[in-house]
């Protein structure tokens, strides 16, 4: 989805990005992100981990960083946030969609504070991912507790729409839906198969592990 924050060529830029640091506290995206940054450029990170916040600020990494970008960090929720309208370009939510408990709710924060124009990206687990798929054609019973666990890959998972359902809500809250793409197959014995899919039926990236999703505020 990294190209979708290239396609625009704002020069400046302002970037949110929610949730940014992870479970593993690697922040290896977000540093991506950062290192694609122009001079004039900004990002605002936030997470409502103050910890694991205080713990990246400390990294040796982030500190030079900062001394290099324009860059800002806040413990605070997206949901409810004290930036004003219209401030950002870009917000981001990499793998954040699936750890919240009212995941929908939180498009109209982002609505608010997005530019007319700036752009929202989402990544989260595919619900319709290959392995997820073969098990639920084989399960009889979809409310076995173990089967339940296993669908949703982490207890912290609450939610990982149809990406068609959050195309439609994106598109009747006010944004324009512009790319759906799937991405990265984390099961190495599928990728032949996703080959030969791909060759016979066009249709290997539909079952891939995660899913991008990319919007525009009308």
């Amino acid at each position: 989805m990294k190209d979708h924050l290239q396609r625009y060529q704002l020069s400046p830029k302002k970037i949110l990005d929610v949730g940014f640091i992870g479970e593993y506290e690697r922040a290896e995206v977000h540093y991506a992100i950062v290192d694609s940054l122009t001079d004039t450029d900004s990002l605002v990170g936030i997470d409502v981990d103050e910890n694991k916040m205080n713990r990246f600020l400390n990294n040796p990494k982030t500190k030079l960083l900062q001394e290099q970008k324009n860059l800002e960090y806040k413990v605070k929720s997206v949901f409810e946030t004290d930036f004003d309208g219209d401030t950002f370009d870009f917000v981001v939510l990499l793998e954040v969609l699936e750890h919240l408990h009212s995941p929908y709710l939180v498009f109209d924060e982002i609505y608010r504070i997005l530019k007319k124009g700036g752009g929202v990206i989402i990544t989260y687990p595919n619900p319709l991912g290959a392995v997820r798929l073969v098990h639920y054609l084989l399960k009889r019973d979809l409310l076995d507790v173990k089967y339940l666990d296993d669908f949703r890959g982490m207890p912290e998972h609450k939610v990982f729409p149809h990406p068609i359902c959050l195309a439609n809500y994106l598109n009747d809250a006010g944004f324009r839906t512009e790319a759906i793409e799937f991405i990265k197959c984390d099961c190495n014995c599928l990728r032949y198969l996703f080959r030969v899919l791909r060759v016979l039926f066009g249709v290997e990236n539909k079952f891939s592990s995660y899913i991008g999703v990319a919007a525009s505020k009308k």
